[in-house]
C-alpha cells in the first residue's frame, strides 16, 4: 500500500510524531523521521486520482490543504503537491536524504514566512452605470449614438474598454500598496469579471500585522469600491510546493545509449555530447538525416538534463529511488518577486 505525502518538517527526531486522524477519511497522519527532516504522511485517498471526476478531486484537494494547515499550526511545513505518493517509509527516507540540500535551501528562504491570498471584487453593474452617467467621453458618444452619428455598439465597446482600464488601474494601485511588504508574490487567474485581483503574497511572520494594516488602509481609501477577502496565513503553496518527478529507468537507459554514455556522468558532459551530435543530426546541415532523428536527440537531451539536475549521477543504478527526484514548484522559481528583495 502506498503512503500519501503531505509535507516536510524541519526537525531532527528519532521518534514519530502523531497528528491524529486528520487525513483522508480520517486516516491517521504522522511524521516519520528522516535524519534532519520529517515526512508528514498518511494513508492515500481510495481509488485512482486520475479517474476521479473534477468535483471529487476538488474535495480531496481541499482535504489535503486542510490537513497541511492543521500541521502548520504546530510546525513550519513545506507542502507536497496534491497527489504525491511513495511506496514505503524507507523509500521516503532515502529520497529526502538525497534531496536534503535542496529542501534546506528552500526552507531557509520561507521558514519564517506565510502565504496570504488576497482577492478583490467589485460590482460590475454599478461601475458600468456610474461610467455611463458620469464619464464625459461616454456621455458624448451616447449623444452621437442617439443622433445616429455612430453605432450604439460603439458605446458598449467604450464601456467595456473603460471597465477593463479601471480594473487594471485599481489592480496596479493594490499591488503598489502590497508588494513592498512581500518577500515574493504571484498572480492567479481572476475567476470572473467581478474579480479584479487574485494574488498571493509571501509575508514574513513578523510583518504580518503591517501587511494587514496597509490592506485595511487601502480598503478604507477606496470608500467601499472594492470588496477584499484575505485568506491566510497559509503554508507557502504558491511559492515552494514539493513535487515528485518520476523518471522511467528504461527511457533514461535508452537516452544514455543514444549519447554513448555510461557510468558516472555530469550534466556538462551531456551538454558537450549533445552539441557534437546535434551538428551531425541537424537536418539543415545534413539533408540525408531524417528530422525524426533530430527530434529524438532533443528529447533524449532534455530527459538526461532533467535527470542529472545540473549535477552528476550514475547512469547505471538499480534502486528505484535513483529515478525519483524532488523539485520545487512555485513563484520563487518564476522570479515573481517584489522589487525590494
Amino acid at each position: 500500500m502506498s503512503l500519501y505525502l503531505y509535507g516536510i518538517l524541519f526537525k531532527e527526531s528519532a521518534e514519530e510524531i502523531h497528528f491524529g486522524p486528520i487525513g483522508f477519511d480520517e486516516g491517521e497522519v504522522k511524521g516519520i523521521p528522516a535524519g534532519k527532516l520529517m515526512a508528514v504522511i498518511g494513508p492515500p485517498p481510495e481509488g485512482d486520482l486520475k479517474t476521479k471526476p473534477k468535483e471529487a478531486l476538488v474535495r480531496l484537494l481541499l482535504l489535503h490543504q486542510t490537513t497541511v494547515e492543521k500541521v502548520m499550526k504546530r510546525s513550519f511545513i513545506l507542502p507536497f503537491k496534491f497527489g504525491s505518493t511513495l511506496a514505503s517509509p524507507s523509500e521516503i527516507i532515502l529520497l529526502l536524504h538525497n534531496a536534503y540540500p535542496l529542501l534546506f535551501s528552500i526552507a531557509e528562504r520561507v521558514k519564517e514566512c506565510a502565504e496570504m491570498n488576497v482577492m478583490a471584487t467589485w460590482n460590475v453593474e454599478a461601475t458600468l452605470k456610474e461610467m455611463a452617467e458620469k464619464d464625459p467621453e461616454i456621455l458624448a458618444r451616447k449623444k452621437e449614438a442617439e443622433r445616429g452619428s455612430i453605432d450604439r455598439s460603439f458605446v458598449g465597446m467604450l464601456l467595456a474598454h473603460g471597465l477593463k482600464k479601471k480594473a487594471g488601474e485599481l489592480q496596479r494601485k493594490a499591488m503598489d500598496v502590497l508588494v513592498p511588504h512581500a518577500i515574493a508574490w504571484t498572480k492567479h487567474e481572476e475567476m470572473n469579471d467581478e474579480m479584479i485581483l487574485n494574488c498571493s503574497f509571501l509575508i514574513q511572520n513578523k510583518l504580518e500585522e503591517n501587511f494587514f494594516a496597509c490592506l485595511h488602509e487601502f480598503d478604507r481609501s477606496l470608500e467601499g469600491r472594492l470588496n477584499f477577502k484575505c485568506i491566510g496565513p497559509l503554508p507557502p503553496y504558491s511559492f515552494s510546493t514539493i513535487a515528485i518527478k518520476r523518471f522511467d529507468p528504461e527511457q533514461v537507459t535508452q537516452a544514455a545509449r543514444l549519447f554513448g554514455l555510461t557510468g558516472q556522468v555530469e550534466a556538462a558532459q551531456v551538454k558537450r555530447t549533445y552539441k557534437k551530435l546535434a551538428r551531425k543530426k541537424h537536418p539543415d546541415l545534413n539533408p540525408g538525416i531524417a528530422s525524426k532523428e533530430f527530434e529524438e536527440l532533443n528529447q533524449a537531451y532534455q530527459l538526461l538534463k532533467d535527470y542529472l539536475q545540473e549535477g552528476q549521477q550514475s547512469l547505471e543504478r538499480s534502486s528505484i529511488t535513483d529515478y525519483l527526484h524532488l523539485e520545487i514548484l512555485g513563484a520563487l522559481n518564476r522570479n515573481e518577486k517584489s522589487p525590494c528583495t
